[in-house]
């Protein structure tokens, strides 16, 4: 749950997301196309050439792969942001979220903007994954004259480890996808070591740039270096460097690659990582003068804890004229009995003291997902609404849908030979694979 909470900056929860497909509404063709795609299910590419199929097709189509992709963990949950226009709240946009719980995986996220007291649609995201949970597609389309229309698409490969090895990035130009961007990753001992960026250009594939990383003998980053081409010759933009003590990151280094007065790397900034019980409590940050390129202490943050959930984050910059750390922000944290974050609430120094700025409060329901989130500003010594998110979770538990390698597993029967499937070649191009499987589960549901 939580990696979807980072991802929408809000929780997904237990909502039904009802979808009415099971193996007895597939007429008998349909079951041996199925226990025919179980030959299929474990190659990455046919699963996600099988998942672009759906993803690319009609909006009927489109409507079956989601109610059979998803498994019985889906849910469905709603967000509303609204603003505060003279002295309400007015509805801005919707999203509505399907997502599995059970896995983190987020399958479609439809967003909607108010318009003449009607959610109109506007974008839509769609997810697919293969039998590993490894993410292998993301297509986005915008709302056009009434229609979805494709704008971006992103495909992932994996190497029989489930590391990602490949990315490629295309726009949909003149009713076909154009290849733009893709990266090549390249992993020793099952660390990524490489990625080679490339763009699409006169028909061809051009590198772009280059990030190689080095690991010490506990697998840790310590190194990684940004490099650039440029008529044809790699040259150096960044290096990072990492310390660890014990377990702990304690520095990061960042150099730039300069050509005055001497080629080579130089200092651009370091961070120092102090910790306390395992806890970051300091963040200190300096940066390379101008002139001397000396490192020099620019900012330092501050953490305090209680039971391990920060309480007050101290924002401070260092005084060059008098040497001392000078307060700047202070952001403090407030919980509820089961360590929801209820408020958090900035100020700013004016030298004297701590002045209000902006403080954001949150609510939740009893199974502390939140339900409201209302941001505002200090303004004229009251707070003033700005923005206020709404979550909605449908009650009820899953419907038992299932995905179609689910359904394989139930009907599977090795002893089935091509000769046995003859009457499931819906197309008749002399196969059975899963382009039949499509028409066969159209023809059910219809």
């Amino acid at each position: 749950m939580l990696s979807i909470v980072l991802f929408l900056n809000f929780l997904i929860s237990a909502s039904s997301f009802s979808a009415h497909f099971e193996t007895e509404d597939l007429p008998e063709p349909a079951l041996k196309a199925l226990a025919s795609w179980q030959a299929h299910v474990s190659s990455s590419h046919a699963a996600r050439q099988f998942q672009g199929d759906f993803l690319d097709s009609t909006e009927p189509t489109r409507k079956i792969w989601r109610e059979i992709q998803s498994d019985r963990d889906l849910r469905q949950a709603e967000l509303y942001t609204q603003f505060w226009r003279n002295g309400a709240w007015a509805d801005s946009t919707k999203l509505t979220v399907a997502y599995n719980e059970g896995t983190n995986q987020i399958f479609e996220i439809l967003m909607q903007v108010r318009q003449n007291g009607v959610w109109v649609n506007d974008m839509n995201i769609q997810w697919a994954y293969d039998g590993n949970n490894n993410q292998t597609q993301q297509i986005l389309q915008t709302w056009e004259n009434g229609a979805w229309v494709n704008s971006w698409k992103t495909q992932w490969t994996y190497d029989g480890d489930n590391n990602q090895t490949e990315l490629i990035s295309q726009a949909w130009e003149n009713g076909a996808w154009a290849n733009s961007y893709k990266e090549i990753s390249t992993y020793e001992n099952g660390l990524n070591t490489e990625i080679l960026a490339q763009m699409w250009q006169e028909g061809t594939w051009v590198d772009f740039t280059l990030t190689t990383y080095s690991y010490d003998s506990e697998g840790r980053v310590i190194e990684e270096i940004y490099q650039m081409q440029m008529g044809g010759e790699w040259f150096g933009q960044s290096k990072t460097l990492y310390t660890y003590t014990g377990d702990l990151l304690t520095e990061r280094l960042e150099q730039s690659w300069e050509y005055w007065p001497t080629p080579g790397w130089t200092n651009s900034s370091r961070t120092f990582y102090t910790y306390e019980n395992g806890d970051l409590i300091e963040e200190l940050q300096q940066t390379a003068d101008f002139m001397s390129g000396i490192l020099e202490n620019n900012n330092r943050i501050s953490y305090t804890y209680d039971n391990g959930h920060i309480t007050e984050e101290l924002q401070q910059i260092f005084g060059i004229d008098n040497s001392v750390w000078i307060d700047n922000n202070l952001i403090s944290y407030t919980y509820d009995g089961n360590w929801n974050q209820i408020e958090e609430l900035t100020q700013y120094s004016d030298g004297v003291s701590w002045v209000n700025s902006e403080k954001e409060t949150s609510a939740y329901n009893d199974e502390n997902f939140p339900t409201e989130v209302i941001y505002q500003e200090w303004q004229e010594n009251h707070w003033e609404n700005q923005t206020k998110d709404s979550y909605v979770y449908e009650d009820g538990e899953s419907s038992g849908t299932v995905t179609v390698p689910d359904m394989v597993s139930y009907i599977f029967d090795p002893n089935l030979t091509p000769e046995q499937l003859e009457d499931a070649d819906v197309n008749g191009d002399g196969e059975v694979n899963i382009v039949d499987l499509i028409l066969l589960i159209n023809q059910s549901l219809n």
